[in-house]
């Protein structure tokens, strides 16, 4: 599964259902873009993320269901802090 920043963030926030949602996932993915994000505090295009998940085919965990649910290729993944 691609991982957005987002809920890496809440992870590093130390929020239990970060952790526990990552757990559950069959295998965790990253795209460049996410890790440029985390490594530079880069405020990168979601879009660059959203084409990720579509080249991939992996569906993408997220918490901001509203910057990509007008792209119906993506197979969001809900997370809830």
């Amino acid at each position: 599964m691609l991982i957005d920043t987002d809920v890496l963030i809440w992870l590093f926030r130390g929020q239990p259902s970060a952790r526990k949602a990552l757990e559950k996932a069959d295998r965790i993915q990253l795209s460049t873009i996410t890790y440029m994000e985390l490594v530079h505090g880069m405020q990168l295009a979601d879009a660059l993320i959203a084409a990720s998940a579509v080249e991939s085919g992996a569906p993408l965990m997220t918490a901001n269901t509203k910057h990509y649910k007008v792209i119906p290729e993506i197979d969001l993944k809900m997370y809830r802090p």
